[in-house]
């Protein structure tokens, strides 16, 4: 069983004893983006954005954190149609409106000729492509 999230004040200690300068409140809001990004990325390595050097005991807390950030966390990806249901919504959705087809822009912070599966949209990153009406 993954340990008890000790409270802010055990952390920010933590964090003071090994010499980070950063705030509880900074270190949610890293963990909630972490808790947000897609599934399948390197479990740990988000630790490393906010105490490189972090002893096992300050990793176990981050890490009790983060689990109870998301299991409070509203990814926005609630229970909805099945995913056939929601083309076929897009599909009346595009007619209604009088068009053929629509355009999903994508990209990188870079701006790279080829972006890279990873830095897709969540779409194209789970497998889906692109539909044709």
């Amino acid at each position: 069983m993954a340990e008890a999230y000790q409270g802010d004040d055990a952390l920010a200690a933590s964090l003071r004893a090994i010499g980070l300068a950063i705030g509880v409140d900074a270190v949610r809001d890293i963990i909630a983006g972490v808790v947000s990004a897609l599934a399948g990325r390197a479990t740990e390595t988000w630790i490393e954005l906010i105490a490189p050097e972090a002893d096992d005991a300050l990793r176990r807390q981050l890490a009790a954190l983060k689990d109870e950030i998301a299991a409070v966390a509203d990814p926005g990806f609630g229970p909805g149609p099945a995913p056939a249901d929601r083309l076929a919504d897009l599909r009346r959705e595009i007619e209604r409106r009088g068009l053929n087809g629509f355009l999903v822009p994508r990209g990188d912070a870079y701006q790279s000729e080829y972006v890279s599966m990873t830095t897709m949209s969540p779409g194209a990153s789970v497998g889906t492509s692109t539909c044709s009406t």
